[in-house]
């Protein structure tokens, strides 16, 4: 339970304002979906359809899109949640 609590601690998290979707990268790449947070680029690679999915559909209904990363790797989202208000 410590380590979780620990884990917890050093993750951060902000909505995104904006996002770019590649679901079929140049060869070589990884799909990415890239969410503008706080005026940062965050990247979530090799996501599943259903997470583009859910992205693009909570841009088009105004949802709020919350990335998660780590304090170690911010750039790096490790999470992306969508907030259904």
């Amino acid at each position: 339970m410590q380590q979780i609590a620990q884990q917890v601690q050093t993750h951060q998290a902000g909505v995104a304002t904006a996002y770019i979707a590649v679901p079929q990268p140049l060869q070589g790449h990884p799909q990415a979906i890239y969410l503008i947070i706080n005026g940062q680029v965050r990247v979530l690679t090799h996501p599943v359809q259903s997470t583009f999915d859910l992205v693009q559909d909570a841009f088009a209904y105004r949802q709020k899109v919350v990335g998660i990363w780590d304090q170690q790797t911010p750039h790096i989202l490790r999470a992306i949640h969508v907030r259904n208000f």
